[in-house]
């Protein structure tokens, strides 16, 4: 193999990696915290018929993996108080993951709310928590008890 085409594969494989994106089975460290005895299938439904009640739209619904993303949205929508943001921080997402314990214990629920950050060594998109005291946490908290509410536990 020449040292050309060596380098074209190794280039490739790279810009693959570089476009992974795996699920995550541990949240962020802001995340809110729930169980439930419900499996990752049945919390990932509620999940999403929460976000969808209340007119979030959905990017990623993944019921095997317990995994449902909102798309990118304006949290002014859900919450007015956010529309002293600069508009930056007030694009947010939702993501819920369902995580259920190999021990057979209750299945864990997160969710997180995330915006838009930049990574500033290498100007690539990143997420980055939202702040405790940033409106789309009020909603979150919300939306958590909704789903709670839902699934019965």
């Amino acid at each position: 193999m020449t040292a050309t085409a060596r380098m074209w594969i190794a280039a490739s494989l790279l810009l693959l990696l570089g476009c992974y994106h795996g699920t995550r089975t541990h949240p962020l460290p802001g995340a809110l915290r729930a169980t439930s005895t419900h499996s990752v299938r049945e919390i990932a439904a509620a999940a999403l018929a929460t976000l969808n009640g209340h007119g979030i739209s959905v990017e990623q619904y993944r019921p095997d993996s317990g995994l449902v993303e909102s798309a990118w949205f304006d949290i002014v929508t859900q919450d007015p108080r956010a529309q002293d943001y600069p508009a930056d921080e007030r694009e947010v997402r939702f993501r819920f993951i369902a995580v259920a314990d190999p021990a057979g214990g209750p299945t864990h629920v997160y969710l997180e709310v995330v915006q838009h950050g930049v990574d500033p060594l290498g100007s690539r998109f990143r997420e980055r928590e939202v702040p405790s005291d940033h409106p789309a946490m009020s909603v979150a908290r919300g939306l958590m008890n909704r789903l709670t509410d839902r699934l019965g536990s």
